[in-house]
């Protein structure tokens, strides 16, 4: 597989990568967790537009994998790392349980959580998301049941599931729920998938 961004520092490997640009395709997305841009600029790839939400400050899940970055250097790397994007990109620099009462999550098309990884802030956006619409498609990154630190955030996506009784699947780490078949699901993530074949933005 071709690497992925791979100047783009984060934990998002490189099928998950192809994953969410795939499911962005003409779509807007809101964004729960950027750090340096990662996940961002897989979207930026395909989608319509996207609302992006970080406080840029990590968590103690960040530095325990090894990331101790000041504030002021993430946001440098992903304003860099985005830049090429940014006309189809609104940032919102705040911490989450401030920032997403403010929002109403049927505006869009993907909603993404990658930010605190507790149980608590898991199911603060799971909660949060229950409003989406039924057409929505809802991606968590980091389900990893068999891991006992990530566990109990993996609890809350399995409750989501059953509350919503929305059909998932995994690509890597990659929880997808949706209530709408997802087109050619069988090749996501991969570059077998149609949209593979369409020239990228920044990749040329």
């Amino acid at each position: 597989m071709k690497p992925q961004f791979p100047e783009i520092s984060g934990w998002l490997f490189d099928h998950e990568f192809l994953a969410l640009k795939q499911l962005a395709r003409g779509k807007v997305v809101l964004e729960i967790g950027a750090f340096q841009g990662r996940s961002t600029v897989a979207f930026a790839q395909h989608a319509e537009y996207i609302v992006t939400m970080d406080h840029f400050g990590g968590d103690e899940f960040t530095e325990m994998v090894g990331s101790q970055l000041s504030r002021e250097t993430v946001i440098e790397a992903f304003a860099r790392n985005t830049k090429p994007y940014m006309d189809k990109i609104t940032v919102i620099v705040s911490d989450m349980y401030k920032a997403m009462p403010f929002l109403n999550p049927k505006d869009f098309d993907v909603l993404f959580y990658d930010a605190g990884h507790t149980a608590e802030d898991a199911k603060y956006f799971c909660d949060w998301a229950l409003d989406a619409r039924d057409d929505a498609t809802i991606a968590i990154h980091d389900y990893k049941p068999n891991e006992e630190v990530w566990k109990p955030s993996a609890v809350v996506m399995d409750e989501y599931k059953i509350q919503t009784g929305r059909s998932t699947m995994l690509v890597g780490s990659l929880f997808i729920a949706t209530h709408e078949p997802i087109p050619y699901a069988d090749l996501l993530g991969t570059e077998d998938h149609p949209y593979e074949n369409i020239m990228l933005d920044a990749n040329v």
